[in-house]
């Protein structure tokens, strides 16, 4: 488990380094166009930077389904979501931002959250067994949820509501990340058989297009389109852990009161520290 919470803060460090590059990137470069996707695409794949960017966030995705097979959902979330507490050190030294109380704030919070976890956890492997109906309702209400998000940010470029929307997939894509590694126990026949691989692909290429083109509306309203994208993707990936896989919270009711409160304060640590994610993202350097 703790090889599988590892691996968890090691794709948030690429998952964060891609953000970065590819938000870099579309500043004044390739232009996203809700009418013409493939399009904009095209634009994007003829961009050098981004392609780069991309190929980070690919290295970390491939290590967060691998730290799926080590650790529960939700943990491996937590720890994803804790490698936040990096923006703060990263924000000093490419902007020579001073810290806020607020950020100081949310990077002690993150980093009591975490410690918590280390104690009154089960030591076992996740299983990676799912409610089929479970999921096929958080999926089905993140999309039903996401198309009107979505609707009415491209349409009146609330770049918030795009923010929420591509957090919301993003989520919902993580969670059946999950159920695909126990199905890929199975061999590649039944990954390739499994519906839940085409519909996480439809899903996450979604969650890709929103998420670029928050970044490329939201340069003014950094801080605010940021923390809502981590804040949907870390609330339905954990609770979906919760609630569709079964995650252990603790090893008896005392460590799963405590393991719950520190979900809550991923949660909004994750929210505190959106500012200094701003800041990277806007810095030159």
């Amino acid at each position: 488990m703790l090889f599988g919470v590892g691996l968890g803060l090691l794709a948030s460090i690429l998952f964060n380094t891609s953000y970065l590059v590819q938000h870099k990137a579309l500043d004044g470069g390739p232009s996203i166009d809700a009418t013409h996707p493939l399009r904009s695409l095209g634009e994007l794949f003829r961009a050098p930077a981004w392609l780069w960017g991309g190929l980070v966030g690919l290295i970390g995705m491939a290590i967060y389904i691998l730290a799926l097979d080590y650790a529960p959902l939700s943990l491996v979330q937590a720890f994803l979501a804790g490698g936040l507490i990096l923006t703060v050190p990263l924000a000093m030294f490419i902007s020579n931002h001073k810290p806020t109380p607020r950020e100081v704030l949310g990077a002690g919070l993150m980093a009591a959250a975490l410690v918590l976890f280390a104690f009154g956890t089960k030591a076992d492997g996740p299983e990676n067994a799912f409610d089929a109906h479970g999921l096929a309702l958080l999926v089905g209400g993140a999309l039903l949820l996401t198309m009107v998000l979505a609707a009415v940010g491209l349409r009146q470029k609330y770049v918030e509501a795009i923010g929420l929307a591509a957090g919301l997939l993003y989520g919902a894509s993580d969670a059946m990340f999950n159920a695909l590694v126990g199905i890929a126990h199975s061999g590649l026949k039944a990954l390739l058989e499994s519906p839940w691989t085409w519909i996480c692909a439809v899903t996450a290429l979604g969650a890709f297009y929103l998420l670029q083109k928050a970044f490329k509306d939201g340069n003014t309203k950094p801080v605010v389109v940021i923390a809502l994208m981590t804040a949907a993707t870390n609330l339905t990936a954990i609770g979906a852990g919760l609630l569709v896989f079964h995650d252990p919270l603790g090893t008896n009711a005392f460590w799963s009161t405590i393991h719950l409160a520190a979900f809550g304060l991923v949660a909004y640590a994750g929210w505190l520290l959106a500012s200094a994610q701003a800041v990277i993202e806007e810095g030159r350097a």
